[in-house]
């Protein structure tokens, strides 16, 4: 399953060796997300480590920021599919770990993340981004995804959310969506 691993204060804690692994275990996409003076920046594809590691170190310490390690469970490989999603283009974006079982994985190969911010909560957010702010539908959110997943909702003021967060790992300023002693393990 893919990683998330979110930071206020930058990813320099993280070793080349450890990002190394991580991305050996969970090639199938790489992105980040960081929030800046009121934009959203976003960067995704399929890059080569050099490119995964230039791009962590390229973002500005002392903002919110995402990275995120795709291991395919739905959906192609490929550039679109990989993490992050907008919810509302250039003002709301998503990473996922984990599985929505109950969203339709699309003819054309879209993964079920892709589909669930474009579907289920574009229409809700772009109507009123508002609704991020409040714990009811913060709770919402993480009944519709199920209990095992984790959502990572960053909007361009700066505001972050962790659905199920709590089933997260924190190491010092650094918050994992699993285990990181796990997040290296071949899974099949």
């Amino acid at each position: 399953m893919c990683l998330i691993i979110t930071s206020q204060t930058g990813f320099a804690e993280l070793s080349e060796r450890f990002l190394t692994d991580v991305w050996l275990a969970n090639r199938d996409g790489f992105g980040l997300i960081y929030a800046r003076n009121g934009c959203l920046h976003t960067w995704r594809g399929l890059p080569a480590l050099d490119g995964i590691l230039a791009s962590i170190r390229r973002i500005p310490p002392g903002v919110p920021a995402a990275i995120h390690f795709r291991k395919a469970t739905r959906g192609v490989v490929s550039s679109a599919n990989a993490h992050p999603h907008w919810v509302v283009p250039d003002r709301i974006a998503l990473m996922h770990n984990g599985t929505i079982d109950d969203v339709p994985t699309p003819a054309d190969g879209l993964s079920d993340t892709a589909t669930f911010a474009g579907a289920v909560l574009r229409p809700l957010l772009a109507s009123d981004p508002g609704l991020l702010e409040r714990p009811a539908f913060v709770q919402w959110l993480a009944e519709r995804v199920g209990h095992g997943n984790r959502l990572v909702v960053l909007s361009a003021g700066g505001r972050m959310v962790r659905v199920n967060g709590a089933a997260g790992t924190y190491r010092g300023a650094l918050w994992f969506s699993k285990d990181p002693a796990r997040a290296c393990e071949m899974a099949g």
